[in-house]
Formats: structure tokens, C-alpha cells, sequence
């Protein structure tokens, strides 16, 4: 009832201010996410976007400052907020007896020995058709965008529906270009040199802070990322069960540098 008292609270205040107020989040990486840090423990923050609810590690975060906005641009974080906060409290307030699933998503890192991607995050998703069977084994979507982009910029509500479908854990890593690394080809985008043990590095994070066991991958990138989904399954077919690659902007051949 005390949550649901403070989120009553927060958008009479706002509705009532000239002015609302936002967090801006500093991240590590040089990006930033706007939107209402609803809770904060010694580890992690959790921040309402107008999609949702993520998770951020502190390790992955630089500084957090306030933004002020007018109310007009505020009244789209207050419809989330209101809808997605504020409702699950009263339904979870209705239903105490019940446990409500729901799915989980954020973002997390590891730490590598290349020199562009010393802290690598990720973006995770798992929906609720992987936790209701936590006892079987779940397929993996790598979704690996272009050149430098971050991860989740490529989870598009179609990807999401596909992992629910096909109960897969979706995971989307944020490689940074190591472009010193590009002429000797040992750069993020040949996965046998080092980004491949990076993202199954990633992939056992994410399994073991979640209690999940996994199986096989399905894998899809775009330019930089595609290169990475196609050498990936070259580097070890065995552990692929399908792969999809858009706009290469440079060829893929099976060879030395791939371990085929």
C-alpha cells in the first residue's frame, strides 16, 4: 500500500507542477536513457521508460541528473507511469494470494580484454513463456545490430514476439568497433577471436543470475552485427540453430580466421 500511496503522490505533483521532472542516466558507454528511477538498491537501479521498466547495473552508469520538462512533453512518461507502476501496484495490492509472472528485461555487462569493449553491456529479455518452464532448456536469439549501435536499439516488438513464440531467451550485445583491431581482422566482427567467447560469456551471465539452462542459438545481425551472426556460425555450427544476416557490407568467407 506504501507504493501505491507514493506513485498517487508523484503524479498528483506532477499534474500540479508547471514542470515535471525526469532522470537523464549517464552511462559508461557514452549513451544516455531518459526516464523516472522508481527504485535503487546497492546494485541496481530500476528505470520507467515509456515502454516499460528496465534494470541498469551502477557499474554501468556514470552520473544520474535531473531534467525538467513542460507538462505537455511530460504527460507521455506520466501514461506509462500511471499505467505500468501505478496499475501493477493496485492489481499486486487486489491479489496478494496470487504471484503474477511477468517478464524481465535490462541491462547488463561483462568485462573483456579488448581494448574498445573492457566493459561490454548487453541488453536481456526473457518472456513469460521461458519462465513458466524454468525446468527445460531455452533456445537463445542473438540479435547483434550494426556497427557500434547499441543492443536493444534493435528489439523491435516482432523480435519480442518471436522470443515469446518460440520461448527463447533474447539477448542483444552492445559491441563497441575496435577499429584498430579491423586490418589484422581481429576486431568484434570475427567472433573466433574473441567477441564469440564474449557473447557465450554473456549468454552464461544472463542463465546463471536468472537460474536458466539454455540449449541452442538462433542468431540475427545487421552490417557489422551480420558479419558477426554469420562467422559466428561458422566458428561453431554446433551450437547454431539458425542464422539470418542483412546487409553484410562486406563478404563472409569461410577460412584460417574463422577455424573452418
Amino acid at each position: 500500500m506504501r507504493r501505491i500511496f507514493q506513485s498517487i503522490f508523484i503524479i498528483i505533483f506532477v499534474l500540479l507542477s508547471s514542470h515535471a521532472v525526469a532522470d537523464v542516466i549517464y552511462l559508461t558507454n557514452g549513451s544516455t536513457l531518459e526516464g523516472i528511477v522508481v527504485e535503487e538498491n546497492d546494485v541496481s537501479i530500476q528505470l520507467q521508460l515509456k515502454s516499460g521498466k528496465i534494470s541498469i547495473n551502477k557499474d554501468n552508469i556514470e552520473k544520474i541528473e535531473e531534467k525538467k520538462f513542460s507538462i505537455e512533453e511530460s504527460r507521455g512518461v506520466i501514461k506509462s507511469s500511471s499505467k505500468n507502476s501505478l496499475g501493477n501496484d493496485l492489481k499486486q495490492a487486489k491479489k496478494k494470494s496470487k504471484k503474477r509472472i511477468a517478464p524481465s528485461e535490462g541491462i547488463g555487462s561483462i568485462h573483456t580484454n579488448n581494448y574498445a569493449n573492457k566493459t561490454l553491456e548487453y541488453y536481456y529479455y526473457i518472456p513469460v513463456s521461458v519462465k513458466e518452464g524454468k525446468k527445460r532448456k531455452h533456445p537463445v536469439l542473438v540479435v547483434i545490430p550494426g556497427l557500434g549501435a547499441r543492443g536493444e536499439t534493435m528489439i523491435m516488438p516482432e523480435i519480442r514476439d518471436f522470443a515469446y513464440d518460440k520461448k527463447c531467451i533474447l539477448i542483444a550485445p552492445s559491441f563497441m568497433w575496435d577499429e584498430k583491431n579491423w586490418d589484422s581482422e581481429r576486431s568484434y566482427q570475427f567472433p573466433a577471436v574473441w567477441s564469440g567467447q564474449a557473447l557465450l560469456d554473456i549468454i552464461k551471465n544472463v542463465s546463471k543470475k536468472n537460474r536458466l539452462s539454455t540449449s541452442k542459438l538462433y542468431l540475427f545481425g545487421h552490417s557489422a552485427g551480420a558479419q558477426f551472426a554469420l562467422r559466428f556460425s561458422l566458428w561453431k555450427p554446433e551450437l547454431c540453430i539458425a542464422c539470418a544476416a542483412h546487409g553484410l557490407g562486406a563478404p563472409v568467407r569461410p577460412g584460417k580466421t574463422n577455424h573452418v
